[in-house]
């Protein structure tokens, strides 16, 4: 090979390995969007679990019907159970891992407040 084809498929290499890199960042992202939404959702699936328990929070996420939700319980691209933890009467936090959670923080507009450093929404019933 001469000194210039040497050259061109060197930065064709390159090129693939730049385009694979922004394509695998894109799909990271569109995952922690869904993962938001999830969390978004389970936060509202617990609220009816409770409404519908005497205002009760459940000490662990499960399927109820009575809620009407098709909610998912794990992260769809890894298969990993999402977070739910009842800190009291009142309060609780739905959690997920995000990939990059600084980015998808503002996406949070649910009840409660997002925590990008541990991935966590912790709602107070109530507020």
């Amino acid at each position: 090979m001469s000194p210039r084809q040497i050259v061109i498929v060197l930065v064709g290499v390159v090129l693939v390995a730049f385009l694979m890199a922004q394509n695998s960042a894109g799909r990271a992202s569109g995952s922690d969007k869904a993962r938001m939404a999830d969390l978004r959702d389970l936060s509202g699936f617990v609220y009816c679990t409770a409404d519908l328990n005497d205002g009760t929070l459940p000490d662990e996420l499960a399927p109820f019907d009575r809620c009407g939700r098709d909610t998912r319980l794990a992260d769809p691209a890894t298969g990993t159970p999402y977070g739910y933890r009842k800190i009291n009467a009142l309060t609780y936090e739905v959690c997920a891992s995000f990939d990059r959670p600084e980015r998808v923080a503002d996406q949070w507009y649910g009840r409660g407040e997002f925590d990008p450093s541990t991935g966590c929404a912790r709602v107070r019933r109530g507020d």
